[in-house]
C-alpha cells in the first residue's frame, strides 16, 4: 500500500479590518464638524406653503459668520486632540481627564462671574 501524497494548496487568509475606538470617534467627529459647517448655509433657509423662502435675519455674515466658524475649528481641534490622546494609553487618559477637568472648572466659573 502506497501513501499518496498531494501538495497543498496555498491560500490566502485575508484578515477583516475590525473598527477600533479612534476611528469610529474620528468618523463621528468628521460628520458632526462637517455638519456644524453645513448649517451655516443651510439654517436661513424655511419652508411654507408658498415654497422655500430665506430668512434675511437668521443670514451669518461679518463678524458673526468669523465666530462661529472659528467656534466649530477650535471645538473640532479640541475634540479630534482629546480622542487621539485619549487612545495613547494611560498617560494620554490621564491628560485628557485633566484637560476635561480644566474645561469643567472654567465653565462653571464662567457661569457663576
Amino acid at each position: 500500500m502506497q501513501v499518496q501524497y498531494e501538495s497543498s494548496k496555498q491560500t490566502k487568509v485575508v484578515i477583516k479590518r475590525e473598527w477600533s475606538t479612534r476611528f469610529l470617534l474620528n468618523v463621528i467627529g468628521g460628520f458632526l464638524f462637517v455638519g456644524l459647517m453645513v448649517t451655516m448655509f443651510t439654517v436661513p433657509y424655511s419652508i411654507d406653503q408658498n415654497g422655500i423662502y430665506q430668512m434675511q435675519e437668521a443670514v451669518l455674515s461679518g463678524k458673526k459668520l468669523k465666530e462661529f466658524i472659528a467656534f466649530t475649528v477650535s471645538a473640532a481641534c479640541t475634540y479630534f486632540l482629546l480622542v487621539n490622546l485619549y487612545v495613547w494609553g494611560k498617560l494620554g487618559k490621564k491628560i485628557v481627564y485633566l484637560i476635561l477637568l480644566a474645561i469643567c472648572i472654567f465653565c462653571m466659573v464662567q457661569v457663576f462671574i
